[in-house]
């Protein structure tokens, strides 16, 4: 008797990534002062299960007088698997800028 034929596995199609306009609350906190603003920001709408990318960086910042702070910018990013490298490159330069910006920001206000 032969074998009913095996099923024959179909690759998996990439999702189709759907975006929405949006306005959401960013709330940020700088130097302990939390601020709330309203933005219309583009949100993806995910069709699967999605992964998650998360990237934390930090610098000490000397103040003077053997006192110093420390600036941090965490930002994590929904995605499908197969975005993970690329989103991970784009959230570590996204990262990588605004932490330059808050060290700017807190420099200049040291020195006024």
């Amino acid at each position: 008797m032969a074998e009913p034929p095996r099923p024959v596995p179909t690759p998996n199609p990439k999702p189709r990534i759907v975006e929405e306009e949006t306005y959401k609350t960013v709330t940020r906190t700088v130097l302990g002062q939390a601020t709330g603003e309203q933005e219309k920001i583009k949100v993806k709408v995910f069709a699967t299960e999605t992964a998650r990318v998360a990237v934390m960086k930090g610098r000490t910042v000397n103040m003077g007088n053997w006192e110093s702070v420390k600036v941090g910018v965490t930002i994590s990013v929904p995605c499908y698997v197969e975005e993970i490298v690329d989103v991970y490159r784009d959230t570590t330069d996204l990262v990588e800028v605004m932490l330059g910006e808050e060290v700017e920001k807190l420099t200049t206000s040291l020195q006024e």
